[in-house]
């Protein structure tokens, strides 16, 4: 079997944004920058690119003044690009380097003669009300030039202030001998501070305003290009990306990124959440502020460790910016992980609030009957939810008679879907706290102090819900990289078969881990499709296939959790050709349900998968697999529109509904074993059937992740979302690795 390159296991996490001055970088860090166009090697020639607002274009004059400057004083070859100019009505952001980061393009990556030194220019109308006529970014390679500043004297003016701040670009004013650190103090060098005006040379019709450095000014320039530095400046798109040996920061005109791992990022990407986040987070904010993201890389344990080293070099690094964004880095890393004397398992735990005031829960008002479209299962849809809503959340977002952490899980998918019909922020609120808590303890994996097993993989439904219905782009990105590195930890581990300790629970459940981990693959592609995550739900689907599949009976087997294997590999095929539309995923989809069928006991034309081999001849009708199966019937009936997968989802509900129910097997009630064994009577769904010389034995046990995964399917079955949701052929890209039965 062909293994897939590794996908990118790192993630990235977003922080609040931060003030920075024009003047941000250090010394150092700034000398760095201006080796780049100073030093003959890497970059042989400079590229400037400009972008200009309707109206405020720069002139020909002054920018031909400006690349002049630049080939005399760096002796490289300079490339100017004029792009379309930004439509006025395209300008309302909270200040010019937002609207720079929204068009900038920065240099590509495909030139034979290699990336270019680059700098970028925006030329505005006084974007976000700034004060300042112009500026060199100190911590980015670029100039904003406020252009309604220099009106009426702009003929004269421009050249002169695109030579001053190309001169900061150059590392220039940081030798006090000759000025302030900032700027010049020779009256007749163009660093200086303000422009002076010779009243000689405009009578005689020359330009007025020197356009020359000074001696030293020249001095230092040679300095700072002899000092035999090696230039760690890269580019990645429009990201300048300064290497150290053991992290890398990378920026935008209001964005710096921290990087703990390799950064070989997505960087389209990293540029989309870039400009979300400088929308979403700096509107109202006033100007100088950057937003902030890191990223580390937890694929093995020793990049862990590498992740802690980089982290620990960053909190030393010469800009203290980045010192401070390290800090903060380094906070999120300890507030991912719970206090060293947590308890470890999953069971509600009493918190005290230390002082912190914990918020009242809105009284929830909901009117069942319209909440489901259709009207069907109203009663029993209304009578757990509403114990559970009342009775079984808890602020931590862990709920109460959670046995695998699956109720975490699905409870934000039946919440969101709620809020979305009802607009009832407490039901949005009580999603988010949910996912926040899956996120936690998906952290814990990250960090090495859990292990992805089976109780904490479910993690991955309450993160796709975020990815889907969060609010702010913050939310979805965080849920967003998670998921990539559960999906990395997991995936990864079952096709190389690593035995390491990040996951040693689903190496050993792995005939249900492979189709699971491969289902979630494609959920996830749904949302952000990325190939390689495809691709390892392929190699997941042909893996359990050659391992698990059983000729003979035309079903999978494995050692433990018997009627969960079918089910769960039912489920990945099925959702494999809802995705990509290959015959081959659905004709095996459609075997197994005969041999399942075949072969599984049957009640109310629901199958419920192969026999318990502890339970002797007997039966147990496992509630959680005829869940896996609703799922899988969905996904065949949207992406077919055959309605015998439908009626198939019915006769479940409608099974479920008239045989599991715990109130009507145990009207008295019975020992609640989530309650300290306290006599209860639910209206819950139990945990299973036990089939006992044919008669049926109602379990007296439930699981409450269970109940809402079927609360879920009663909601969807209400909604009935027509097949033609997925209008797309699917993924045309056929798999190179089939294997035939």
């Amino acid at each position: 079997m062909t293994i897939p390159r590794p996908l990118l296991w790192t993630i990235v996490l977003v922080l609040l944004p931060v003030p920075y001055g024009p003047i941000e970088a250090s010394e150092a860090v700034q000398s760095q920058r201006a080796l780049m166009y100073l030093s003959p090697e890497p970059y042989r020639e400079i590229l400037i690119e400009i972008d200009a607002v309707e109206g405020f274009e720069p002139d020909d004059e002054a920018i031909d003044a400006l690349v002049d400057f630049l080939k005399e004083h760096c002796r490289k070859p300079v490339t100017v690009t004029k792009k379309k100019p930004i439509p006025r009505t395209a300008t309302n952001y909270p200040s010019a380097h937002v609207l720079g980061t929204q068009n900038i393009q920065g240099p590509t990556s495909d030139d034979s003669r290699g990336t270019p030194a680059y700098i970028y220019m925006l030329f505005h109308h006084g974007a976000g009300g700034s004060k300042a006529m112009a500026y060199a970014l100190g911590g980015y390679c670029a100039i904003t030039v406020d252009m309604s500043g220099l009106k009426p004297w702009e003929r004269w003016s421009l050249g002169w202030t695109l030579k001053h701040e190309a001169g900061h670009l150059l590392g220039l004013c940081k030798n006090k001998d000759h000025g302030d650190g900032v700027h010049c103090r020779n009256k007749n060098c163009i660093m200086q501070p303000r422009q002076v005006a010779r009243l000689s040379k405009l009578l005689s019709g020359k330009n007025p305003i020197s356009h020359d450095l000074c001696d030293e000014c020249k001095s230092d320039l040679r300095q700072i290009k002899d000092s035999g530095a090696d230039c760690r400046i890269e580019f990645r798109g429009p990201f300048m990306i300064r290497r150290e040996k053991e992290y890398f920061v990378a920026t935008l005109p209001s964005h710096r990124h921290l990087g703990l791992g390799p950064d070989d990022l997505n960087w389209d990407r990293m540029l989309k959440l870039a400009r979300d986040l400088s929308i979403e987070q700096l509107a109202g904010l006033p100007a100088g502020y950057k937003t902030t993201t890191f990223s580390y890389n937890v694929s093995e344990p020793e990049e862990a460790m590498k992740t802690h080293s980089g982290l620990r070099a960053a909190l030393k690094d010469q800009d203290k910016r980045v010192v401070e964004l390290a800090q903060e880095v380094k906070d999120e890393l300890e507030a991912l992980s719970p206090a060293a004397d947590a308890p470890p398992d999953n069971k509600p735990q009493e918190k005290a609030s230390q002082g912190k005031a914990i918020p009242s829960p809105q009284a929830l008002k909901l009117d069942y009957q319209a909440l489901l479209s259709k009207g069907e299962y109203v009663e029993a849809f209304e009578n757990q939810l509403s114990l559970i809503l009342a009775e079984y959340w808890s602020e931590d977002g862990n709920w109460k008679a959670d046995m695998m952490n699956d109720a975490s899980a699905f409870a934000p998918r039946l919440l969101f879907k709620m809020y979305a019909k009802t607009n009832q922020e407490e039901l949005y609120r009580r999603a988010i706290i949910t996912c926040n808590y899956e996120k936690q303890m998906l952290g814990n994996v990250i960090l090495g102090k859990q292990t992805l097993d089976l109780h904490s993989i479910f993690g991955v439904y309450g993160l796709l819900s975020s990815m889907k219905h969060a609010k702010t782009e913050q939310e979805r990105a965080i849920s967003r990289q998670l998921m990539e590195l559960v999906l990395a930890i997991g995936g990864r581990g079952l096709l190389f078969d690593t035995e390491q300790s990040l996951f040693p629970d689903l190496q050993d459940y792995k005939c249900i881990s492979l189709p699971f981990v491969a289902f979630a693959c494609l959920e996830f592609y749904e949302i952000e499709p990325q190939d390689a995550v495809l691709d390892m739900a392929r190699q997941l689907i042909q893996k359990h296939e050659e391992q698990f599949y059983n000729k003979e009976t035309g079903l999978f087997w494995g050692t433990k959790f018997g009627d969960w294997n079918s089910a769960l590999g039912l489920l990945a095929l099925s959702k494999a050709y809802s995705v990509t539309k290959e015959e081959q995923y659905l004709h095996k989809a459609q075997e197994l349900v005969k041999n399942l069928k075949k072969r599984s006991a049957v009640f109310g034309g629901v199958f419920f998968g192969e026999p318990s081999l502890d339970i002797n001849d007997n039966w147990v009708l496992h509630f959680s697999t005829m869940l896996i199966h609703i799922d899988a019937f969905w996904e065949l009936y949207q992406s077919t529109g055959d309605e015998q997968y439908k009626n198939c989802v019915k006769r479940a509900i409608d099974f479920a509904v008239k045989e599991f129910i715990l109130s009507q097997a145990y009207p008295a009630g019975f020992n609640d074993q989530w309650f300290n064994h306290q006599k209860k009577v639910v209206p819950f769904f139990s945990h299973d059937i036990r089939v006992v010389n044919g008669e049926k034995v109602v379990a007296p046990s439930y699981c409450m992740g269970c109940i809402l995964f079927m609360l879920n399917h009663i909601w969807d079955y209400n909604e009935d979302v027509a097949p033609s949701r997925r209008a797309s052929d699917g993924v045309k890209k056929q798999s190179s690795n089939t294997t035939t039965r």
